[in-house]
C-alpha cells in the first residue's frame, strides 16, 4: 500500500468542490434526488452529508488524529445527521426551492 502523503491528500481534496460542481449542476432533479433505499444517499444527501461532517466532525477527527495518533477512537458520527438538518430547515423556513426560483428570477 502506498504510503499517505498528506500534500497529496490536500491536493485531492481541494478538487472535491469543482468536481461536486461539474457533475451536479444542472442535474435534473429526479437524479440529484434519487436513491437506492431508506438507508441510502442521493446525492443530494451526498453534498449535505459533506457540509454536516465539514462543520460539525472533521477538524474535530482531525485534532484527534494530531494530538493521539491512532491511540484513540473518534466519536460516533451521525451519517443521516443532515437529513435531520434539512428537514427542520425546511420545516422552519418553508419551501426553499421556491425561494430560489424568486431569487433567480429577480422576483418576477
Amino acid at each position: 500500500m502506498k504510503r499517505f502523503e498528506l500534500d497529496e491528500a490536500c491536493g485531492l481534496l481541494a478538487r472535491t468542490p469543482a468536481a461536486l460542481d461539474a457533475l451536479l449542476r444542472d442535474a435534473p432533479e429526479a437524479w440529484v434526488s434519487a436513491n437506492e433505499g431508506d438507508e441510502t444517499f442521493s446525492p443530494f444527501d451526498v453534498v449535505g452529508h459533506l457540509i454536516h461532517g465539514e462543520r460539525t466532525d472533521w477538524m474535530v477527527r482531525v485534532r484527534v488524529i494530531l494530538e493521539h495518533g491512532e491511540a484513540r477512537a473518534f466519536e460516533p458520527y451521525d451519517r443521516f445527521a443532515q437529513r435531520v438538518m434539512a428537514k427542520r430547515y425546511a420545516d422552519d423556513v418553508g419551501p426553499w426551492r421556491a425561494y430560489l426560483r424568486v431569487v433567480r428570477e429577480g422576483g418576477s
